[in-house]
């Protein structure tokens, strides 16, 4: 029997919906059901509102780091609107069978059918395409920096998480040095020719400065650090320590586990990364462990919540 594609999507999108109730399931089976359930009915409402501060402000951020990487030389999107489409975009990892994947698409059809310019679909694809790279850069690094200058972490896994944390790193550091037809240069033959012709060709159709590109990773790092300080502030209101460093190296972890396309938003592989490293390189029980990231999990709903919103009024009360 052949399917549509549209039943495929919907297909994988059943699959990854039980990946993600698996692996919600498999993380409160590893704690202690009575000690999780008791410590998750102690806690209040504050956490929940320093975790969707930290996710609210952290978007807003994001949008910034892409402000940088879809304007680049000229001023296409007013800024106001790619608010608008970065929350919209949160709501659609969740609710569209493609997830990231369709919600990426969904963005760049948005901007397109908003804005009549010639040139707005090449500048929306490649910023996507940055945007991802840099997000995802910005975590590893982070990860990659705590094993380099945490030598106790490091002997807590093997020598190998030095070399990966090193590689990582020194590709971060090619990325943070120059604008992406640097990067890609040496790249050309391996990439879409699509692609190479937007960085490479006789006249490039994406440009960025060495300030602006620096300026989006800076966004890209302090988005981060916002994320890791309402993980940070949930886990003191909860009376529990962990350093801020560790924390931020933690979620991180649970962030670049979140990006391999399993499980609905991430979620799933998110939490159990991070509650996992919390244990491990916090050194904190698995129940607080657990919480912390549960309270994240519920947390970040505000953002899709609010994207959903948008996108109610943007297709129904709109005039």
């Amino acid at each position: 029997m052949n399917l549509s594609e549209i039943q495929k999507k919907w297909l994988w999108f059943g699959a990854r919906f039980a990946i993600t109730f698996v692996l919600l399931t498999l993380l409160l089976q590893a704690v202690n059901a009575d000690s999780f359930f008791s410590q998750i009915r102690r806690v209040g409402i504050l956490p929940f509102a320093l975790g969707a501060a930290s996710y609210l402000i952290a978007t807003a951020l994001n949008t910034f780091r892409w402000h940088l990487l879809l304007n680049a030389r000229q001023i296409l999107v007013p800024l106001r609107q790619l608010f608008a489409y970065n929350f919209s975009y949160t709501f659609y990892t969740v609710v569209l069978p493609g997830g990231r994947i369709a919600a990426e698409a969904m963005r760049i059809y948005q901007i397109v059918r908003d804005h009549a310019s010639p040139e707005l679909r090449g500048h929306a694809i490649t910023s996507a395409f940055l945007d991802r790279i840099v997000a995802f850069l910005s975590f590893a690094a982070i990860v990659a920096a705590f094993f380099i200058f945490t030598p106790q972490a490091a002997a807590t896994f093997s020598l190998w998480a030095i070399i990966v944390a090193t590689v990582v790193v020194a590709t971060a550091m090619l990325f943070a040095i120059g604008p992406p037809a640097f990067i890609i240069r040496p790249f050309e033959r391996f990439l879409p020719r699509t692609v190479v012709s937007i960085f490479l060709g006789d006249s490039p159709s994406y440009r960025i400065t060495l300030l602006g590109w620096i300026g989006a990773i800076f966004f890209s790092l302090a988005a981060d650090g916002v994320f890791a300080l309402g993980a940070y502030a949930i886990a003191l209101e909860l009376g529990i320590y962990v350093p801020f460093f560790v924390m931020l190296a933690t979620f991180s972890i649970g962030m670049v586990a979140a990006s391999v396309p399993l499980t609905i938003a991430g979620i799933g592989l998110r939490e159990g990364a991070f509650a996992g490293a919390l244990v491990i390189l916090g050194g904190i029980s698995a129940e607080s462990a657990a919480v912390i990231s549960a309270v994240m999990l519920v947390s970040s709903l505000a953002v899709v919540l609010l994207g959903g919103l948008i996108e109610f009024h943007r297709h129904f009360l709109r005039t």
